[in-house]
């Protein structure tokens, strides 16, 4: 999480970190749309069933405006970082990636 944000210059300070892989993916969105709400940004370990499109689906809903970064393998030399919009979130070849998601204020 925290290479995460340092990659892509975002303060930890307003983040709420949520994990949605192995867990019911119902009680990670009413999290993420709790923290949403209350103006954070949010670093989320996506679950199969709700990853980078279902969190773009849920910022239109809300009509936030945010860019999401999906982070793949950071620290490594492989290291893969894509970024996306509600429009046109970013995609994983993979489902083990970090979604980060900023709030355009």
């Amino acid at each position: 999480m925290q290479v995460a944000c340092a990659r892509n210059k975002v303060n930890l300070t307003n983040l709420c970190a949520i994990t949605a892989h192995g867990r019911d993916f119902e009680l990670a969105k009413a999290e993420l749309i709790r923290e949403l709400k209350n103006e954070k940004n949010i670093f989320l370990l996506p679950e199969e069933k709700f990853g980078s499109r279902e969190v773009a689906e849920v910022l239109k809903e809300l009509e936030l405006e945010a860019e999401l970064y999906i982070c793949e393998k950071l620290g490594y030399p492989e290291e893969r970082i894509s970024k996306g919009t509600p429009e046109n979130p970013p995609i994983s070849g993979t489902i083990l990636y970090g979604l980060l998601v900023v709030q355009k204020r």
